[in-house]
């Protein structure tokens, strides 16, 4: 049920930032094509040698044509619980300072948008209405974490997933943001 209801409210996100990669890795937008092997590409906020970073992951198995007419779907792992933040509407951007992610999981940015720096990394993410990333930068991880800015009154979604273990992936850019 829980998932259900998750899933109902991640769909226009999901349709509003889903690009794809094809067998011939080139990157298009996920579209309902018969027999078409896609893929949601996902930032996502990792920690490594102590150090929080960004990369670019592909998501395994990838869509899988549904039964119901018209549908592609693409199952995001195994969540534990789901939170809906709202952040405080100061007038002004909101600096979150930095900080480790508090569970491995999925991130969505209903409203507003943000923009994510890294200590001695120079790319950042810059995430907007209906985006989704993974963060997996957790105390342990990563000594610093990441930095957050964003629109006050902004609206996140947070999802983790199951015993901190992430969904199925390929890591297609171990240096930067997807593109």
């Amino acid at each position: 049920m829980l998932v259900s209801a998750i899933l109902y409210l991640l769909l226009p996100a999901l349709q509003a930032s889903a690009f794809a990669l094809d067998q011939n890795a080139v990157i298009t937008r996920g579209e309902n094509k018969p027999n078409s092997t896609t893929t949601l590409l996902v930032n996502a906020i990792v920690g490594k040698e102590n150090i929080s970073s960004v990369e670019c992951w592909a998501v395994e198995p990838g869509y899988q044509i549904s039964a119901q007419t018209g549908n592609n779907v693409l199952q995001l792992g195994d969540l534990s619980n789901a939170s809906y933040s709202l952040w405080p509407n100061s007038g002004g951007p909101i600096d979150l300072g930095f900080h480790n992610a508090p569970a491995i999981q999925w991130v969505v940015m209903l409203t507003g948008s943000a923009n994510i720096t890294f200590p001695n990394v120079t790319s950042n993410l810059t995430v907007g209405p209906g985006e989704l990333f993974i963060a997996a930068d957790v105390a342990g991880t990563s000594a610093i974490g990441h930095r957050t800015v964003g629109d006050s009154g902004s609206t996140v979604l947070q999802m983790p997933f199951q015993d901190g273990i992430t969904v199925n992936h390929t890591v297609v850019n171990r240096t930067g943001p997807c593109t």
